[in-house]
């Protein structure tokens, strides 16, 4: 017999202050197999770098619409910027520093 599961669903209404957003959730009630909730909770108690390395996986097999050039475009900018650096037309900065700050814009 199937389980009834419950999804928190974030939704955009446009014109509505960011501020509201998170009073705003609907419940979708949808049929799950005893095998999915087992598979759930086992996954709920992975350390967090294979839970992260979980959902890598189950989001690359759900996205078709993977761009097959993309790593090549990244590794060419990774490149891009070490030769820049390398000639003095980046600066470069403490990891530590970078992490903080952009943990920061996340808030």
């Amino acid at each position: 017999m199937p389980l009834l599961e419950r999804a928190r669903v974030e939704v955009y209404v446009p014109d509505l202050p960011a501020s509201h957003y998170r009073n705003l959730s609907f419940v979708i009630i949808t049929n799950m197999s005893a095998h999915f909730d087992d598979i759930e909770k086992q996954a709920r108690l992975l350390p967090l770098k294979e839970k992260a390395a979980l959902a890598r996986v189950l989001i690359e097999e759900l996205d078709t619409s993977v761009d097959t050039d993309a790593e090549q475009l990244w590794i060419a900018e990774a490149q891009r910027r070490y030769d820049a650096y390398l000639k003095g037309e980046l600066e470069a900065f403490p990891g530590d520093e970078v992490m903080a700050r952009a943990r920061g814009r996340l808030k």
